[in-house]
């Protein structure tokens, strides 16, 4: 054939050809696939860190007071579960601290809807899977950035990161991979099912777990939040009535 290396085309045989361009089909449905996954995941944790951060920052240290209370209680009632309530105040205490550390970033309706588009957008800039080994290293470092940033909500820092993955500078857009190797792509056909089939049952997970399940259920959480805190102080109360 005029024009074309007379053994091969795109490191394919002439004949070849169309198994290349079904496995090239087939890559580009599973990167796709892959990041849709790696978006929903996220998301998950996302809304799963969200409430842990408005529940605490609501409720902690009312929680921490009762559990504090019931274990005083106990103690001077020398009663045998002094030692497992006292126990459970400690460890609430650690974990109500590190909360309050870990914070999302509070954000509007709108807010929180641009945050998802603007960390898709960056994602598919920086996603390791999609990049050659030479920058691998380097989209890992901005990807681990850009989840930390989503997961808190933190919507500027995501809007950093996609402008310096847009800029020049660090794009890496020229380095997307290209694979015209069958054998290379075949190999890569099969990494990409070996993640999809990790990604998919812990997304599951997170989507069965308790927390995820009663934030899907809360249709109004401000009328959720109020009636929880109700429920608080009216056993803050109770507590101590019994003193």
């Amino acid at each position: 054939m005029k024009g074309r290396n007379h053994q091969e085309y795109n490191s394919c045989t002439v004949d070849e050809y169309p198994v290349y361009q079904d496995l090239k089909i087939e890559l580009k449905k599973l990167e796709g696939r892959l990041i849709v996954l790696t978006d929903e995941k996220m998301d998950c944790e996302r809304q799963i860190n969200n409430f842990n951060s408005d529940y605490m920052l609501r409720f902690g240290s009312l929680i921490e007071e009762i559990l504090k209370l019931r274990a005083t209680i106990f103690r001077e009632k020398l009663d045998p579960m002094y030692e497992e309530a006292q126990l459970n105040f400690e460890e609430f205490g650690r974990i109500h601290h590190q909360q309050l550390e870990d914070l999302s970033v509070p954000l509007t309706d709108d807010e929180k809807q641009q945050l998802k588009i603007v960390y898709r957008k960056a994602s598919r800039l920086c996603h390791p899977d999609k990049l050659t080994e030479d920058a691998k290293v380097k989209g890992e470092e901005f990807f681990k950035a850009l989840n930390e940033a989503y997961r808190h909500q933190d919507l500027e820092s995501v809007q950093d990161i996609l402008l310096k993955l847009e800029s020049k500078a660090t794009s890496f857009a020229t380095v997307v991979k290209e694979i015209d190797n069958r054998a290379l792509m075949q190999d890569r056909i099969t990494l990409l099912y070996e993640k999809i089939a990790r990604l998919e049952p812990e997304i599951k997970s997170l989507q069965e777990s308790e927390i995820y399940q009663r934030i899907q259920s809360i249709t109004n959480m401000d009328i959720y939040f109020t009636g929880l805190e109700e429920e608080l102080l009216a056993e803050l109360n109770r507590l101590n009535d019994k003193k």
